[in-house]
């Protein structure tokens, strides 16, 4: 008995912790002695070799007739000599292929509960505590939560009494229960008990276990960045081969949620197409309901529909209501969204029974949403109306339980920062006492350090050395800049002060011109019009005397003081002429800033030398537009042109040289330095299509300067 109780216990961790290695060498080996056995010996013997076939049957996706065929012969022989042990050991056998192989979970529960009464039979009380977890699993697996607790919590405590390390997996399948039923605070603070129990045994594969397990909770709150963050902290601590079908599906899970749909892709990616067609039924619905999911998320809805069915058909086989309803509802969002609405309802109708049979609220309020969108749809506003009451209300009750699971989260990961200062304590206290062990390696470790220490700090010096002259040259190299940069300021101002001069200069003049114009409407006793001639003047002037303080002023100023101008010769050459100034739209006349005074001078001598020699009316048209970064101002006269006023004004007697045109020109190259890029004037004389002059264009090129 001793002997077939250790085969027991060998048998049901292998199990639990992966296929033992030389498992064929272990069939031999039986198979030989099993005709050497009798009794009791001989059913320990066929359950062990139906636990090793079912442990090659699971890691090779193969059928597990023969461990069927061994546990047959082992009930019927440990009914025929009454051997309870034998026949709950049995019965416990078959569950596993029920609940693992074949996912048919009403099967394992129903072989789960006759283990349970036969080993209440015997003495042996851990195969009573692995009974009851298993079956606490299979009942959660069936959507039937109070029941699965009653189960998974006996379970613990049966462990906690014999003193098993073990205890750990019905305490984390119970988190997982409150997980699913929405009870989150309870469900941290399992979880935290969990993975405290497995750092203190030092249990590395639970606490990756229980990392994963926290971050699926996370993501059920809708957390789903802290859920990944926990997921990677799990993934770090495996290789990559570890991670299972489920984990893979929960990460990308994640990942979909937050519309990162490419990352989610390539971890479906690394599931690979053979691996896929090999998944055991319990591994292949989570892949399709996950890839499903990730279809509907991506708006593919044929794919989806194609995912979600198979996943819907498995599991339906499996009576897993956890996954049916979740699957119902989002086969129901595809269809709503292809516009199936009958086939929207019926699915919808069939999750929203099973969610309220497992009192499931967040599957509730997910049934209840798609039920109101669907009927609202359809234009049944009362329907419709109603689903969303019910949809409203059920959405606050879930939010609740997620805030108070924030809340349980918020703590939980203040106690697990607690635990890692622990640990982190303990883990001092340890490296402590490893260095007082080795005083005598660590001194000859602090011998050498210094010895690297003094080269370190010779070569340390010699650098610092070569830093502090480079230094140096850099401060010099930016005194050098400073100086240059004082001297380009020193040349900005004094342009500044010749441009100042040169307004200075060209102000008198311009009035000078004025008061003859003036003085002529005097002489001819027009009193009207030299009225009306002295207040433009008089405004004119104060313009100019306002403007001239300013380096620049807006074109909105300089254009009224034009105005003004062209007003002024108009009256002096008794309508002689007509003018007109365009701006373009493009062009905000208070934004844009010119040097006042620099259009003036060219209109003056488009009127005097251009067309007050023509024998009819003139027409002088200003033009002012933005090309690229300068502003372009065209002066057009259709006067005599420049060649014939030329002559006009040698044939003259000698008169005072107008400073005008000189001093703008001086203005507009001084404006230039300042602007690299500005083009000069340009003149061009305009000849009719025979050949005669046509008159004059000047084109000012001023950089476009907004305020």
């Amino acid at each position: 008995m001793k002997l077939t109780f250790v085969i027991f216990i060998l048998s049901i961790h292998c199990l639990q912790c992966g296929p033992c290695l030389g498992q064929k060498k272990q069939i031999d080996s039986l198979v030989e002695v099993l005709n050497t056995l009798s009794d009791t010996s001989r059913v320990d013997c066929l359950n062990e070799l139906a636990r090793l076939h079912i442990v090659t049957s699971h890691k090779s996706h193969g059928k597990p007739d023969t461990a069927w065929h061994y546990l047959d012969q082992a009930a019927s022989e440990a009914i025929r000599i009454k051997y309870f042990r034998g026949i709950a050991l049995t019965m416990q056998r078959r569950a596993w292929i029920e609940r693992i192989l074949l996912s048919n979970f009403p099967k394992a529960e129903e072989y789960g509960k006759q283990s349970l009464y036969w080993y209440t039979k015997t003495p042996n009380k851990e195969g009573l505590c692995y009974s009851l977890v298993e079956t606490g699993q299979v009942i959660f697996s069936q959507s039937r939560y109070d029941e699965a607790i009653r189960f998974l919590l006996e379970s613990f405590e049966c462990f906690r009494k014999e003193n098993d390390q073990a205890m750990i997996w019905p305490l984390s399948l119970t988190g997982q229960v409150y997980r699913e039923k929405g009870e989150y605070n309870n469900a941290f603070d399992v979880f935290r008990q969990c993975l405290q129990i497995a750092s203190n045994t030092g249990n590395e594969r639970r606490v990756t276990q229980e990392l994963l397990n926290i971050g699926h909770l996370y993501s059920t709150i809708e957390s789903y960045e802290t859920a990944l963050l926990y997921y990677r902290k799990a993934f770090d601590r495996m290789p990559p081969k570890e991670r299972s079908v489920f984990d893979i599906v929960n990460y990308a899970g994640a990942l979909t949620k937050l519309k990162d749909f490419d990352s989610a892709l390539i971890y479906y990616h690394t599931i690979d197409t053979d691996e896929i067609k090999q998944l055991n039924p319990q591994n292949l619905r989570f892949y399709l309901a996950g890839v499903g999911e990730y279809f509907l998320a991506r708006h593919m809805y044929d794919s989806a529909q194609e995912y979600l069915s198979r996943g819907l058909t498995m599991n339906l086989g499996t009576k897993d209501h956890n996954q049916v309803k979740r699957l119902l509802l989002d086969l129901a969002r595809n269809d709503l969204s292809t516009g199936n609405y009958k086939l929207a309802l019926k699915n919808t109708h069939e999750g929203l029974r099973i969610a309220k049979e497992t009192r499931s609220k967040q599957y509730i309020r997910d049934a209840y949403q798609v039920l109101y969108e669907t009927f609202d749809r359809l234009g049944k506003e009362d329907s419709a109306y109603q689903y969303f009451k019910s949809y409203t209300m059920m959405k606050d009750t879930v939010l609740s339980d997620q805030v108070k699971g924030k809340f349980a989260a918020f703590e939980f990961e203040q106690q697990i920062e607690q635990l890692e200062k622990d640990r982190k304590l303990q883990q001092a206290k340890l490296e402590k006492m490893a260095i007082v062990r080795t005083f005598i390696i660590g001194g000859s470790i602090i011998l050498l350090v210094l010895g690297i220490f003094v080269i370190f700090s010779i070569n340390l010096q010699k650098k610092n050395e070569t830093h502090r002259r480079i230094i140096a040259e850099n401060e010099l190299g930016m005194k050098s800049l400073e100086s240059e940069r004082r001297q380009a300021e020193l040349k900005r101002h004094a342009a500044e002060l010749e441009m100042q001069a040169l307004r200075a200069q060209m102000n008198p003049h311009f009035i000078f011109n004025s008061l003859n114009s003036i003085n002529r409407f005097i002489l001819q006793n027009d009193r009207q019009q030299a009225s009306e001639y002295l207040a433009k003047f008089s405004r004119l002037v104060r313009m100019i005397l306002q403007n001239s303080q300013s380096p620049l002023i807006t074109l909105e100023d300089e254009l009224e003081a034009l105005s003004l101008y062209l007003d002024l010769e108009c009256l002096r050459f008794a309508q002689h002429f007509d003018y007109k100034i365009t701006l373009h739209d493009d062009l905000e006349a208070d934004v844009v800033k010119i040097p006042p005074l620099v259009i003036q001078p060219y209109v003056e001598n488009a009127i005097w030398h251009g067309l007050t020699h023509k024998n009819e009316k003139g027409h002088l048209d200003i033009i002012i537009s933005a090309e690229e970064d300068h502003l372009l101002v065209k002066i057009l006269d259709d006067g005599v042109g420049r060649r014939r006023a030329t002559e006009l004004t040698a044939a003259l007697p000698a008169q005072h040289k107008s400073m005008g045109l000189k001093i703008t020109a001086n203005r507009i190259a001084l404006l230039k330095e300042s602007n690299t890029g500005v083009p000069p004037v340009t003149i061009i004389d305009l000849v009719h299509p025979g050949g005669e002059p046509a008159g004059t264009e000047v084109n000012l090129r001023l950089p476009l300067i907004e305020n």
